[in-house]
């Protein structure tokens, strides 16, 4: 699904991933507009030994088994500026790492204020001949406060075994838990899950904010057919609505949710700014169902297709959130998918003292659908050159949460790669 983009959705447009080839075709413009001058997005020095390794630079981040996506890391934020450091034994690793993040700027000529920060630690153990895997990940998303002269970062999330939600700043930061289960029952089949745990009331513990948990549970197969492989996935994900998200009685400062980041590019035309999660890939208050069946021959083709059917509700990635303007106690709750945005004074009104009894929706939105059908292939020219092509069919109903709201759209894709 990664082909389809935002910029050419639901357009009858050509374009070529080469800026200057397709300046010269297509845009007829500079022959250096579509160029991204933040490159490389993949560069980074790294060393080791037989128990440890350790790099520095930027790259993409995905933990996880995820076909759509991963609840802690996934791949489909561009580049993430990092330091990472493992250590890894037969039945053990440990990796821990700190990243920042740009601030949104119009320009250059912008003063950055501020930044968003996030230290992660991920402990794997291996069992039962490898049969049966289980990881704890742990987050914290710190963002800074722009209203400070000082600012202030804390680095007492740096415990391997200890638990950041006993270190973070309450104000502007997001402790994230995530607990991922893999099973082996005989070869060629993988059972996978994941639980995200962001907020919960423990026993005896007041109420503070709503629950917000994620899960994601899968299959994976693989068999020899013929002179080939045949494999397929499905996969099931659900976020809650409060997922990801730092509100209420906090503000994130950065303008954001808690767990997303801007991804800043550059070209002639000035600065983009581009808001993204760092987690599963379509955020919160989010159902995904997704099946895969691909055939190949290796070093012949390759032939596949997916399908795909998501159901957005109104707190999604289209959302604008302002800061909470209620109490915990006046707190909603709201399940997966929601028609209305408790941030939003336009959709919620919030009750008054002293039971909050008369808090109540203002309107209501319809829940986005979507299905996407895929359509990909692959053929092997030489050593390292592939001939590729695929063909997206994109069918949206309520798109943005707008009833009536339909859009259709078929997105196709040819091209060649050269891998060293």
């Amino acid at each position: 699904m990664g082909r389809i983009g935002n910029n050419e959705l639901y357009k009858t447009k050509f374009t070529f991933n080469v800026p200057i080839v397709d300046a010269i075709l297509f845009t007829k413009a500079d022959i250096l507009c579509n160029f991204d001058w933040s490159f490389p997005s993949r560069a980074f020095v790294s060393a080791g030994g037989q128990h440890w390794s350790i790099m520095a630079g930027r790259d993409k981040l995905s933990w996880g088994n995820g076909e759509t996506g991963n609840l802690m890391f996934s791949d489909s934020f561009p580049r993430h500026t990092l330091v990472m450091f493992s250590t890894f034994f037969d039945a053990f690793k440990y990796s821990m790492v700190g990243t920042i993040y740009p601030l949104a700027v119009p320009n250059q000529d912008t003063s950055l204020d501020g930044y968003k920060a996030m230290l992660v630690h991920r402990l794997e153990f291996n069992m039962f001949k490898n049969k049966v895997s289980f990881i704890v990940n742990e987050a914290c998303m710190f963002w800074s406060d722009p209203d400070l002269d000082n600012q202030q970062f804390s680095l007492a999330q740096i415990n391997p075994f200890g638990f950041m939600h006993n270190e973070y700043i309450r104000e502007n930061a997001n402790s994230l838990l995530v607990f991922e289960a893999n099973y082996t029952p005989i070869s060629g089949i993988n059972l996978y899950g994941q639980l995200a745990v962001d907020e919960f009331n423990g026993p005896g513990e007041p109420k503070t904010n709503p629950a917000a948990f994620g899960f994601m549970i899968g299959v994976k197969a693989a068999t020899v057919a013929g002179k080939g492989i045949l494999n397929g996935s499905l996969e099931f994900a659900k976020t809650d609505p409060y997922l990801y998200i730092r509100g209420f009685t906090y503000k994130d400062y950065m303008g954001g949710y808690g767990y997303d980041a801007i991804y800043r590019y550059f070209k002639n035309d000035g600065i983009y700014n581009r808001n993204m999660f760092t987690t599963y890939k379509y955020g919160n208050d989010v159902i995904v169902f997704d099946g895969k069946v691909n055939y190949q021959i290796p070093n012949v083709f390759k032939v596949g297709f997916e399908a795909m059917y998501m159901v957005h509700g109104s707190m999604n990635v289209n959302s604008i959130w302002g800061w909470y303007h209620g109490n915990d106690d006046q707190t909603p709750i709201v399940t997966t998918p929601t028609t209305f945005n408790p941030f939003d004074a336009n959709d919620y009104a919030y009750g008054t003292e002293p039971d909050y009894s008369d808090g109540h929706v203002i309107q209501e939105h319809a829940i986005e659908k979507s299905i996407i059908l895929s359509l990909t292939g692959e053929y092997y020219i030489a050593n390292g050159l592939t001939a590729t092509a695929a063909a997206d069919f994109l069918f949206v109903t309520d798109l943005k949460n707008i009833a009536d709201n339909k859009q259709n759209d078929v997105q196709l894709t040819v091209g060649l790669k050269y891998e060293i």
